[in-house]
């Protein structure tokens, strides 16, 4: 069973993002949130709310604009709202665990894998990963996102590396493993 919950907080003249999100961080039906920013009223509160989602284990993805001169511009035309250093905000994310989504459609792809990753058991436990790619270029530009998104890549462990070279013997089996082979 899915339950789904839309909330806007319009310009935010009695209730604001923060509040929206710590209850649904609390709310035990809710398995992902989805944020659509402008701008934060109550930083305090935010990160609180953040926190709470964070201790709850609960993923969340969010679209704050803003981001550049113009953006800043239009919200406050818009909504007079102030959006912010877009580097304080990014910065919050990091140290929540926040994704921070470029697009509505990478925040409706990113929930749906952090959902599926829940219903199926399958949510990591650490920061840490290991990057298993069919091309070494591709495992050199994950290996750059991951550098700088932040995710750990320890080498697998020797009998790790040994299983994965019985399996396919000119793989890397270093973190990135590249299962192309060398020559």
């Amino acid at each position: 069973m899915s339950i789904l919950q839309w909330v806007s907080t319009g310009n935010e003249s009695d209730v604001d993002a923060g509040e929206v999100l710590h209850s649904m961080a609390l709310d035990p039906d809710i398995d992902v949130i989805l944020v659509y920013l402008e701008g934060v009223r109550d930083g305090a509160r935010l990160r609180a709310a953040l926190e709470a989602a964070r201790l709850q284990r609960k993923p969340v993805v969010a679209i704050k604009v803003g981001r550049t001169a113009a953006g800043r511009d239009a919200a406050a035309s818009h909504t007079a709202s102030l959006t912010g250093e877009d580097r304080v905000f990014d910065a919050i994310c990091r140290n929540f665990g926040v994704h921070r989504a470029d697009s509505v459609e990478e925040l409706l792809d990113v929930a749906y894998a952090a959902l599926h990753a829940i219903r199926h058991c399958r949510m990591p436990r650490n920061p840490s990963t290991v990057i298993l790619s069919p091309s070494g270029g591709f495992a050199v530009h994950m290996t750059d996102q991951a550098e700088q998104l932040g995710p750990e890549l320890p080498p697998p462990p020797p009998a790790v590396r040994q299983a994965i070279l019985d399996m396919v013997p000119y793989a890397s089996a270093a973190n990135p493993v590249d299962i192309t082979g060398r020559c």
